[in-house]
């Protein structure tokens, strides 16, 4: 129960550090400041091209939910072999996803040190694949506990909502 706990205000925690990261984004694309030239982008400041690795990472996540959601419902309806399928799927997704932002990380024309820009850029998508990693890895833990042991599915999920 008391891990449920942590996590729970763990990943609420998470939420609200990844709202304060895009505000500092946002805030700073509307009013740049005079240190960075007083425009935005930051000179000097080359962006990765939106229709190529971050659009393939979009659909990732919602595949991902859709997975989780679909062991859920294998769990309570008692198919243990789909719930398997669904979970080797969701943690397969979480891998690809895990690729696809290292490659980002690789592919970008900048640093954690240029500027506002670059900062927030690392800082922001490196919580968005922590708070994911261990969504995936929460639930993972859950779904395999309750598929080797029935009973303690709802269990777990009374403990942790």
């Amino acid at each position: 129960i008391w891990t449920s706990i942590w996590f729970y205000y763990v990943h609420r925690i998470g939420g609200y550090v990844l709202f304060c990261f895009f505000w500092i984004f946002s805030h700073s694309s509307l009013a740049p400041a005079v240190e960075i030239g007083g425009i935005w982008l930051p000179k000097g400041i080359g962006v990765l091209d939106p229709w190529e690795i971050p659009f393939l990472n979009t659909p990732i996540l919602p595949s991902s939910g859709a997975t989780v959601t679909w062991t859920h419902h294998a769990i309570l309806a008692g198919k243990k072999k789909r719930a398997v399928y669904a979970l080797v799927a969701t943690v397969l997704l979480a891998l690809v996803f895990a690729g696809f932002q290292g490659m980002k990380y690789y592919q970008a024309p900048f640093t954690i040190s240029d500027s506002i820009y670059g900062s927030t850029f690392f800082l922001a998508t490196f919580m968005v694949f922590m708070y994911s990693f261990l969504d995936y890895m929460w639930y993972s833990a859950i779904s395999w506990s309750s598929i080797l042991y029935r009973n303690s599915y709802k269990t777990v999920l009374f403990a942790l909502f």
